[in-house]
């Protein structure tokens, strides 16, 4: 045999695993349902930047395999996107701002990067309901140390593990009304729209043009997007 093909093979099998790292590889047109929630911010200033200058609308695409949620601004020169793998139960965080384009593949059972950790949190459904941007809406009480909260989610469509990119992970329901803090952005999302739709499968897949950092640097480029140092 070849002393060259052992190491094609072992060439072959590094570029597979490197596939295989940045994310699975779907193909085609695939269903989701899609909601596309309104951001409030709940400070006038995230940082050194007006709150107003942000971004209004986050989109969030849950399908059998994956969930996409992305938010985009400043003229379309940045987004950043969270995409879970339901499988693997991890988080990919990919961020996009002025030519520069990076992603984290976060650990298995870990928060996205950015998103603040609110501790321990007991959940309590009340049975109360309300629709919600068109979908019927449990009320979720929640008990932590920094207090309690009202959050709510539907049983309208059915998501397994809708909630891995948000601190809520326990609950099997897609929330529709639910605050998060990202950085310095504390925010409050509101379902104002659900629809079903066909979308691209390769909006599960990490481009090429990112290139990947660790959990530290990808948190200190997110929160320095919103000083001036």
């Amino acid at each position: 045999m070849s002393r060259l093909f052992p190491l094609v093979f072992i060439v072959s099998l590094l570029l597979i695993l490197e596939s295989c790292n940045r994310n699975p590889n779907p193909e085609g047109i695939i269903p989701s349902y899609h909601i596309s929630y309104d951001v409030n911010y709940r400070d006038y200033m995230a940082g050194d930047i007006p709150t107003k200058l942000l971004p209004k609308t986050l989109d969030a695409y849950y399908t059998r395999h994956h969930v996409r949620t992305e938010i985009k601004g400043f003229m379309n020169q940045f987004s950043l996107v969270l995409i879970a793998d339901l499988k693997q139960r991890r988080v990919y965080t990919l961020l996009s701002f002025f030519g520069t384009d990076v992603y984290y593949r976060g650990e298995p059972g870990e928060l996205p990067a950015g998103i603040s950790d609110p501790g321990d949190l007991n959940m309590r459904y009340t049975g109360d309901t309300i629709r919600i941007g068109g979908l019927l809406s449990e009320r979720i009480r929640v008990s932590s140390d920094k207090g309690e909260y009202d959050i709510y989610a539907t049983e309208d469509f059915n998501s397994r593990k809708p909630n891995l990119c948000t601190p809520f992970r326990q609950v099997q329901y897609p929330l529709t009304h639910f605050d998060v803090k990202l950085s310095y952005l504390d925010m409050e999302l509101i379902c104002n729209e659900f629809t079903s739709e066909n979308i691209e499968a390769n909006l599960f897949i990490i481009p090429d043009s990112y290139k990947a950092v660790n959990r530290e640097n990808m948190e200190t480029i997110i929160n320095n997007l919103f000083t001036n140092d």
